[in-house]
């Protein structure tokens, strides 16, 4: 037994020290690899105003793209929606947003390409940014344009990724009939989906419309819910072929109401 506790002894400490240090090495190599997992560098705050919810950068060989959502937390809608931004890697540059009038918790989207040398994915881009759009409480473009723009100073944080996409949202518009009776009582509902890169796209302010003054849509312009899904309710008191339109951040989709 005493052999036996001898051997023991002298083994750990012949090969202690290696097994320390064969230790130590696969600590500090899966402390290098899960650092970036672990660390969230990603962040985006804004001081007042509309709420930031994500910032995105992607890049390829010839260019750089910058893509901001927000949400309009005021009671009333905005518009024309700014951003103004000076980022690391990136610059300085300004970006009309979309949509032109956005609703009270609608999301705004500011995507911007810049056209110089990208940085290379992976790296943290960093910077400031100002957001900026003019009170419209009567959600009327026109008598907006005069008013005063209001903004607000904000930071963000994000790691540079591939190229995101030129389009970053997309929406689809479908009847419930196809074919509706010719009846200012008869209400043909239409669903317009707003998807960002895929996702379902909540407060995306959508704007209907028809192609003739004898079908009534109603509502014009209404935001999505969690579904990404907003409704609109379409009548004729007239037959014939009606085109209804839906819009978001300068994207359209139709489709065709036949009222007989």
């Amino acid at each position: 037994m005493a052999m036996k506790g001898q051997s023991a002894s002298e083994f750990l400490m012949t090969y202690g020290w290696a097994f320390l240090i064969a230790g130590i090495a696969i600590i500090s190599f899966f402390s290098v690899v899960s650092a970036p997992l672990l660390i969230n560098n990603n962040f985006c705050s804004i001081d007042s105003g509309p709420y930031c919810q994500d910032v995105l950068v992607g890049s390829n060989a010839f260019a750089i793209q910058v893509a901001v959502l927000m949400t309009n937390t005021q009671t009333y809608p905005v518009y024309r929606p700014t951003l103004y931004m000076n980022a690391s890697w990136v610059g300085t540059f300004t970006q009309l947003c979309q949509p032109q009038i956005a609703l009270p918790g609608g999301a705004i989207l500011c995507n911007a390409v810049v056209t110089r040398s990208p940085p290379v994915n992976g790296v943290l881009v960093s910077g400031s940014f100002i957001a900026s759009y003019v009170p419209c409480p009567s959600a009327n473009a026109i008598a907006c344009a005069t008013g005063t723009p209001q903004s607000f100073t904000g930071q963000f944080s994000t790691h540079d990724q591939s190229y995101i996409a030129n389009t970053l949202t997309s929406i689809s518009l479908q009847a419930q009939n196809l074919t509706q009776s010719s009846s200012s009582s008869a209400l043909d509902p239409v669903t317009a989906s707003i998807t960002i890169l895929g996702f379902p796209l909540s407060g995306a302010t959508v704007t209907f419309s028809s192609n003739t003054a004898n079908a009534i849509v109603s509502p014009t312009i209404i935001t999505t819910g969690s579904s990404g899904n907003a409704i609109a309710y379409v009548s004729s008191a007239y037959p014939g072929c009606v085109l209804i339109t839906g819009n978001f951040a300068s994207t359209n989709a139709n489709t065709v109401i036949t009222f007989t």
